[in-house]
């Protein structure tokens, strides 16, 4: 399909380069909800304020990004694509290889690039060794959020294995508290799922099945306990859940209607939306049994060919604005992720943050630094939609662990489930 729109995309760079005469840029995204609406507007601002231009936003809102990479291709195939894109982890890379992104090499090199951003990162946005992208932040994935007034209720302190935190839902569940928000979406559920694959089944594991893509993890029969432990989570949860957004789900924790959500850190931009306070409204924790371990989720922006020398310019001045400390500082206070830039101070930010800066620095040391599969960070997007279809179905149906595992090897060996 990509090898397809390189011929339509270059056909309407000349096009696209009329309107950026102005140095207004066009940008395609997926930050719709409240918190990361407000990190865009952040966004728009600086480079309304360097430049004189605007950024003419395209969002897709749903999917976790998927729907808004399905409307990358169709501006594509019509030759109107837009000159910058968010995207992330191996889908850069196929971009690439079609020809499709341009060089950020000038500006890099001019900002050192090289000396700002961890290689973990850096290697996702560069192509044969050329920038093609810039980082906006550092998601951690394997959060648990939970509400501080309803833990002071049952006398909780945060659970420290997955076997706490299902006897501290059961308490909950048999008082009428609903221990977990969680929303009615595939991608919601691929997402609880990989948290509870690396508490259950470790790190060695995870990077076998989701990064090296060796089928035969499937034969270890730690997969088929994470699947009963996704079973016993999915038994606490609302069963109106269908359909709710993770920002809907998180409310649910801020008003105490749940006492928790296992979400990426995107999660605490809602909170401090709804001016709650780490520590005294909610708390942060990694989801219990993955201590030491950090899943990350790298936001980038891709930079698209164009034909237009005043665009190219405008395109380098966008991507050191991202790069900037003023932006990494404000966008992710917003956002509620980390600088990528990781030597920028946090002396401003909050307790939750910190923590997962010091995480996230420790990780890298020990080897627990992995990429979320659930979040593009490992495998493609066709594979990653088939296997959070598996892990969906399974928490709306009766099927077997081993069914699970045996439609996870389906997906692996390229088969229709």
């Amino acid at each position: 399909m990509i090898a397809y729109l390189r011929i339509a995309i270059l056909a309407g760079a000349a096009s696209f380069g009329s309107q950026a005469m102005a140095q207004d840029l066009e940008i395609l995204h997926w930050w719709t909800s409240g918190g990361e609406a407000k990190s865009m507007e952040v966004l728009k601002k600086m480079y309304r304020e360097k430049s004189n231009a605007h950024l003419k936003e395209s969002n897709i809102r749903g999917g976790g990004g998927f729907n808004a990479m399905k409307a990358l291709k169709s501006r594509a195939a019509s030759g109107t694509p837009p000159a910058i894109v968010q995207m992330k982890g191996p889908e850069i890379q196929e971009w690439g290889q079609q020809g499709f992104l341009t060089s950020l090499n000038e500006v890099a090199k001019e900002e050192k690039w090289e000396q700002k951003v961890p290689d973990v990162i850096a290697s996702y946005m560069k192509h044969k060794n050329n920038w093609v992208a810039v980082p906006v932040n550092v998601h951690r994935v394997n959060w648990l959020w939970y509400n501080k007034e309803l833990f002071a209720k049952y006398k909780a302190t945060p659970p420290k294995t997955l076997d706490e935190l299902f006897a501290l839902a059961d308490k909950m569940k048999a008082k009428g508290d609903l221990p977990f928000a969680h929303g009615g979406q595939p991608w919601q559920d691929a997402t609880v799922f990989e948290a509870i694959f690396l508490a259950t089944a470790g790190p060695e594991l995870h990077k076998r099945l989701f990064v090296e893509q060796d089928e035969k993890a499937l034969d270890d029969p730690r997969v088929k306990t994470v699947f009963e432990n996704f079973r016993r989570y999915v038994s606490y949860l609302d069963s109106n859940r269908a359909g709710l957004d993770w920002d809907k789900a998180t409310e649910m924790v801020i008003s105490k209607r749940a006492a928790m959500q296992i979400m990426g850190d995107w999660a605490k931009g809602e909170f401090l939306k709804a001016h709650a306070v780490p520590d005294k409204n909610f708390g942060c924790v990694a989801v219990p049994g993955t201590d030491g371990l950090f899943s990350f989720n790298v936001d980038s922006f891709v930079f698209f060919e164009t034909k237009s020398a005043t665009s190219k310019k405008a395109q380098n001045q966008f991507a050191s604005i991202v790069m900037s400390e003023p932006f990494q500082i404000e966008f992710n206070r917003n956002k509620g992720s980390i600088p990528a830039v990781l030597d920028v101070p946090l002396q401003d930010f909050d307790s939750c943050a910190k923590l997962s800066k010091e995480d996230f620095v420790k990780a890298s040391k020990t080897g627990g630094l992995l990429p979320s599969y659930s979040h593009q960070m490992a495998l493609n997007v066709d594979m990653i939609n088939s296997l959070a279809e598996v892990v969906s179905v399974f928490a709306q149906s009766q099927m077997t662990a081993e069914e699970g595992v045996r439609n996870f090897k389906k997906v692996f060996k390229g088969n229709k489930i």
